[in-house]
């Protein structure tokens, strides 16, 4: 017996949730035009949204928007990047 060809790669398209648990973070989620995008997401898909909505950020910055057309990408990067300065606050000012 020998070792798989694909021990330690990563498969980037997943079946269906075995759960049968239908993903809806930001824009990943299914819609009318994929309805099985939620039963199909991966890290994959949420690296991508994230790494979508960091670049948005880039170019435009945050804009506060009317509810209907707020932009479910920059408010996921928005929300990570607080996060991130939130624990570097916390972990440095402890330090004193």
């Amino acid at each position: 017996m020998g070792m798989a060809g694909a021990c330690g790669l990563f498969r980037e398209n997943v079946g269906p949730d075995p759960l049968k648990v239908d993903t809806y973070f930001g824009s990943v989620r299914s819609t009318d035009a994929a309805p099985n995008a939620g039963a199909h997401a991966s890290v994959w898909d949420l690296e991508a949204s994230l790494h979508r909505g960091v670049d948005l950020l880039a170019a435009h910055g945050l804009r506060r928007l009317p509810a209907a057309t707020r932009r479910p990408r920059r408010a996921f990067a928005y929300i990570v990047a607080m996060n991130v300065v939130e624990q570097v606050w916390t972990r440095s000012s402890a330090r004193g």
